[in-house]
């Protein structure tokens, strides 16, 4: 090692705050119809081979909130990747308590 840390970008330390909101209290993932809406967000969800679907409708039901967070994490990549971050964290920031799937549901 030479010693020298790599810095993180800008978009790095939103990613980290976006991943702080999503695990707050105990918190997994928005509830079916907040991640829609966030799927909605990012570009061009429907159109995007490579971007996997929100686990809402039958996939709620049969997904574990292991699986449930690593998609949400999936989508949270995809909007550093694709410069919507700062969007989705705003829209994540404003999502009320009830809106949010956790642990002991």
């Amino acid at each position: 090692m030479n010693g020298i840390e790599p810095t993180s970008t800008a978009q790095d330390d939103v990613l980290q705050a976006a991943r702080l909101i999503c695990t707050r209290d105990n918190r997994i993932c928005p509830r079916p119809i907040s991640w829609d809406q966030l799927w909605q967000m990012l570009p061009n969800p429907s159109q995007s081979p490579d971007l996997m679907n929100p686990l809402i409708l039958g996939g709620w039901w049969y997904s574990t909130d292991e699986q449930k967070k690593g998609r949400l994490d999936h989508h949270l990549q995809w909007a550093r990747d694709y410069n919507v971050l700062d969007a989705i964290k705003e829209f994540l920031e404003g999502l009320t308590e009830e809106q949010w799937h956790h642990y002991w549901e």
